[in-house]
């Protein structure tokens, strides 16, 4: 067994689409900004990520629960401050969480927490 999709319950489509392919670096299929559900992934293996209308509709409550999605980055410093130039605000600046893995969090625009690991 394995995961093989996250889907996010999202507001606004477009405005996710846009962080998620353009800040984040997640890929999706051309004519992607039309429908209600929008499947990305990022270069190489791993999970889809979906960004989901109807689901962000359904939930009659604030979008963002107590989930984390976790970005593995070769240099959390460096992928840090690059976000941050574009736009990102962190709620929490790159700190060591264990000996010699670091990690800083920010949060999607519809307040879905993400966190970049890796070296310093």
């Amino acid at each position: 067994m394995n995961i093989s999709m996250i889907s996010l319950g999202v507001a606004d489509q477009a405005r996710s689409l846009r962080f998620y392919r353009d800040v984040l670096g997640f890929v999706a299929p051309p004519g992607a900004d039309g429908g209600e559900v929008v499947v990305l992934r990022l270069p190489g293996e791993g999970p889809m990520l979906v960004l989901n209308v109807p689901a962000g509709r359904a939930h009659p409550g604030p979008l963002a629960g107590a989930v984390e999605i976790v970005l593995h980055v070769p240099h959390v410093e460096e992928a840090h401050a690059a976000l941050v130039q574009k736009g990102c605000e962190f709620l929490r600046a790159p700190r060591e969480i264990y000996p010699g893995n670091w990690g800083a969090t920010l949060c999607d625009p519809d307040g879905h927490m993400l966190t970049i690991v890796g070296a310093r």
